[in-house]
């Protein structure tokens, strides 16, 4: 797992574009606010656009893979929530010479936090915010990234939007998980196949695809999963992750 997480020099490909020709990855940070009202809190946007071919990871990737993941410099009276990713998708991929199914994104993908503002702070003053966003990509081989940022937010009597990213936030937003707090759940596990049932509001219409993203690896992501869809109910029959011999885990 280690040789696989280290950074390699792509493949040479002679029939591939010219390696001056090829897009590269880019971070880009963004706050969503320029002034923020003590007691408040704003998001702050991590937007990777990724060369083509690759890919980064949600934050459990399946069986291998590192999720992006920020690290903080913030001032006094600042404080950073973890990271929220949005929905990804199910994809296959070459590890150690075996296919595998990962959970990811490919293309450009948003990632926020929110930032909460003690409610002492000093209106007026200027406050700067560091980090490290980093992630890592993989095509056949993965590589690391990295991009160190910087912002001043001042706080002020009122929280002042940055009118030109808010269409960003707002779409951003609409990708990330939705509250399933008016679902109900259950599930069950007999020698290692979990079944998992789903009841829905209804009113609410959903078709397939129907796929089930574990978040702490306990389900197999190299294997099928079966699903019944009907009216107002979702059951998704599941493998249990016990490790995978061909990818040495």
């Amino acid at each position: 797992l280690s040789v696989l997480l280290a950074p390699f020099a792509l493949a040479q490909d002679p029939f591939a574009e010219p390696a001056f020709l090829r897009k590269e990855t880019t971070a880009v940070i963004k706050p969503e606010v320029s002034q923020i009202e003590p007691g408040d809190f704003f998001r702050v946007a991590f937007i990777l656009d990724l060369q083509p071919k690759f890919h980064a990871y949600f934050k459990s990737a399946g069986m291998i893979g590192d999720p992006p993941s920020v690290e903080w410099e913030l001032p006094d009276g600042f404080t950073a929530g973890g990271l929220r990713f949005p929905l990804p998708k199910a994809f296959k991929s070459i590890s150690t010479g075996v296919e595998s199914v990962g959970y990811g994104y490919e293309g450009k993908v948003t990632f926020v936090t929110e930032i909460v503002a003690d409610e002492n702070l000093e209106r007026g003053k200027d406050f700067t915010i560091k980090g490290s966003f980093n992630w890592q990509e993989c095509d056949e081989t993965c590589m690391l990234g990295d991009q160190d940022f910087s912002f001043t937010i001042k706080a002020g009597d009122e929280t002042l939007m940055v009118e030109a990213d808010q269409a960003l936030f707002e779409e951003a937003g609409k990708k990330l998980p939705r509250d399933s707090s008016a679902w109900g759940f259950l599930a069950t596990e007999k020698s290692n196949v979990i079944t998992l049932k789903a009841i829905y509001p209804e009113g609410l219409e959903l078709s397939e695809p129907v796929y089930f993203f574990s978040t702490d690896k306990q389900i197999d992501s190299q294997a099928n999963q079966k699903v019944e869809l009907s009216k107002n109910k979702i059951i998704v029959t599941l493998t249990r992750n016990e490790g995978n011999e061909d990818l040495f885990i």
